[in-house]
């Protein structure tokens, strides 16, 4: 396939949905990643509030974004990939991570409505105040307990690998060690009698950790079904759109770009391209919204050339 993509929420600010969908149409894409993470924020599943939306039934739900379904039908867009709201899991609170799971199946019966097959459920533990035994378990038992609703609705779980900020430094997290996202994909596919689960790439969190792109890219293989794509600094979670870090003045690209291309072309990734930069896009003024779409459009159609060759 490969194809650009770019999450929707690079379109979002003070526009209707016709136009959030128009811009990223007019853009060049045909395909979206779509932030159902924007109706639920984060601070309301830790609050214990959630929202009116999820706490509604599914098929009031599903009535809510029909508006969505149109304007992708009307601009020719495809929903090829999904955030979940973000964080679904809050630590020593049973009651609250109860209510998650259900907002877990009420967001794969939204991507089924859409007919998004794939979204990223992020690993639940990213406080650093548990070992790494503790997490595992937890991780594995969350995702276990999500195998009826992706048989259900017939939509893939893409774990992500994750970074948390300890006293302002970035460390390791979930998944951000791929031995142990195998391990859980391989071992969720088989209890689950298929390929029900797999991995989010995201780049811009590698690159914090100083992870070996390629390599890391090659050990997952076919494992990979989704990308994230990002810039940063090294230092700090930016979402800035490609090649905006260096350290000498355009020279020495903070990113690894050209072991991120070399590895995709080593497992035959085929899926489309995905670029999560809506802080890179939203931060310019509404008058420039459409012309960072289209240059945002062009480095995606590059990636997929040079994966392509």
């Amino acid at each position: 396939m490969l194809r650009p993509c770019i999450s929707h929420a690079a379109a979002i600010m003070n526009n209707s949905i016709d136009d959030q969908f128009r811009l990223i149409s007019e853009a060049g894409f045909k395909c979206i990643d779509f932030n159902i993470d924007i109706f639920l924020p984060g601070r309301l599943i830790e609050s214990g509030e959630f929202c009116e939306l999820f706490d509604s039934d599914i098929s009031t739900i599903l009535e809510f974004f029909k508006p969505y379904k149109e304007a992708a039908k009307k601009y020719d867009l495809e929903f090829f990939q999904a955030h979940a709201p973000f964080q679904l899991y809050v630590d020593g609170r049973d009651d609250i991570n109860e209510k998650c799971y259900d907002v877990i199946e009420k967001t794969l019966a939204i991507c089924d409505y859409l007919d998004c097959r794939f979204v990223v459920v992020h690993p639940p533990v990213l406080s650093w105040l548990h070992d790494k035994e503790y997490e595992m378990k937890t991780d594995l038992e969350y995702y276990r307990r999500c195998i009826p609703f992706v048989k259900k609705y017939n939509v893939v779980i893409c774990l992500e690998n994750m970074f948390r900020t300890v006293q302002r430094h970035i460390t390791e997290a979930s998944c951000s060690d791929v031995s142990e996202a195998i391990y859980y994909i391989d071992t969720l596919n088989g209890e689950a009698g298929g390929e029900y689960f797999g991995f989010c790439f995201d780049l811009g969190h590698m690159n914090l950790l100083g992870k070996n792109v390629k390599e890391n890219l090659i050990k997952l293989g076919k494992r990979i079904k989704l990308l994230h794509i990002h810039d940063n600094d090294g230092i700090q979670d930016h979402h800035a759109i490609p090649f905006s870090y260096s350290r000498n003045w355009g020279q020495n690209l903070v990113t690894d770009w050209n072991g991120f291309i070399e590895g995709l072309k080593a497992i035959g990734f085929t899926n489309d391209v995905d670029f999560e930069v809506g802080a890179g896009c939203t931060v310019v003024p509404k008058e420039l919204r459409s012309a960072v779409l289209k240059y945002v459009y062009e480095i995606a159609n590059y990636f997929c050339e040079k994966i392509k060759q």
